[in-house]
């Protein structure tokens, strides 16, 4: 991690034919897409949490304060799983990290439109 093998874009990336197989089939592409899908995630995130920090109530501000934490947590369980070569603790905690990041956001849009 970062990089994919030695490069930063894997060559078995485009590897079956024809070409739109690769999304659903190619384990590569799949890891690919995950990871950089993580990375913008993940920027996206902290991003929002910059911009609406000052804003809200109480329980906005409570929700919004966890967001960074989850989304840190997230990246390092995926990192990990990756280095580690997925052991099922970790993999299944990033599924779980999955889960609670989401219900975060939801909890951060729901108190969003009351404030």
């Amino acid at each position: 991690f970062p990089k994919m093998g030695i490069n930063w874009i894997p060559r078995d990336l485009l590897l079956l034919a024809p070409g739109y197989l690769n999304i659903f089939e190619n384990p590569v592409m799949l890891q690919f897409i995950h990871r950089y899908l993580g990375i913008a995630v993940f920027v996206f995130g902290i991003f929002t949490w910059l911009k609406l920090r000052g804003l809200g109530n109480s329980n906005f501000k409570n929700t919004l304060n966890i967001l960074p934490m989850v989304l840190l947590l997230q990246v390092i369980l995926g990192v990990l799983t990756l280095i580690w070569y997925v052991p099922l603790w970790t993999a299944s905690m990033h599924q779980l990290g999955a889960c609670l990041l989401l219900l975060i956001a939801l909890r951060v849009v729901y108190f969003n439109r009351q404030a």
